[in-house]
């Protein structure tokens, strides 16, 4: 049993993370060893995953207080197509880096899924967990 509302409202305040995930973002890039894949752009796939504080913003509401996902979406299609990677391995890492020193994002998690890599499967995928 609760003692008092002030308490209830302090066990409501106490929440300060949560996780955004962005889906299957399509992007449109060139990246692979192959003659043929660096001639025509190809369609990639990444899942960008991360934990942003929300103390602040849970109180405002306002966009400024946490991590516009509309910009940085805009961030990792600008960054994948300008990229001159040609493995996934380098385009996750690179992803990585810039992702964690333009935004204020905790434990980022990102799956890169190139459907186009093989044949007879569905797609090829790299995860990269912090």
């Amino acid at each position: 049993m609760l003692s008092s509302t002030k308490e209830m409202n302090q066990e409501k305040t106490a929440v300060t993370m949560a996780t955004i995930c962005i889906e299957d973002l399509e992007v449109s890039t060139t990246i692979g060893i192959n003659p043929e894949e660096l001639d025509i752009p190809q369609t990639i796939f990444i899942t960008i995953k991360f934990d942003i504080n929300i103390n602040k913003v849970s109180k405002t509401d306002k966009i400024i207080d946490t991590v516009d996902y509309d910009n940085l979406s805009k961030t990792v299609n600008t960054l994948t197509k300008e990229s001159k990677s040609k493995l996934l391995e380098t385009l996750v890492v690179e992803l990585n880096d810039k992702l964690t020193d333009l935004y204020p994002i905790k434990n980022l998690d990102l799956i890169i899924k190139k459907p186009a890599a093989l044949n007879n499967a569905k797609n090829v995928s790299i995860q990269l967990n912090k």
